[in-house]
């Protein structure tokens, strides 16, 4: 999760953020928290992209949870995943201004 994290923060639409990239390092530091990495034999919700389904699994494992995402494969999944008590949204945009 931590390497998919560092690949969307060095994508171009991040680019603004680049320069607060060893921050946000810290602040996954300070708030993360390592889990088992067992995952159910089956998942309970299948993802089109298989980067994502680790997130899937994991929010379907802590529930109640959430996922804030822009990602259409995930979104198509937040009424099932609401029945699993996860809700997939997309986060509120951000003023540049």
């Amino acid at each position: 999760m931590r390497a998919e994290f560092d690949d969307v923060l060095g994508r171009p639409a991040f680019a603004r953020w680049h320069a607060q990239r060893d921050s946000f390092a810290l602040q996954w530091a300070r708030w993360a928290v390592i889990v088992d990495p067992a995952a159910p034999p089956e998942p309970a919700l299948r993802c089109g992209d298989s980067d994502d389904q680790m997130f899937l699994d994991l929010a379907v494992a802590l529930q109640p949870c959430g996922l804030l995402t822009r990602d259409h494969e995930l979104l198509r999944l937040a009424g099932a995943a609401a029945a699993l008590g996860v809700q997939i949204a997309t986060p509120a945009p951000i003023n540049a201004g």
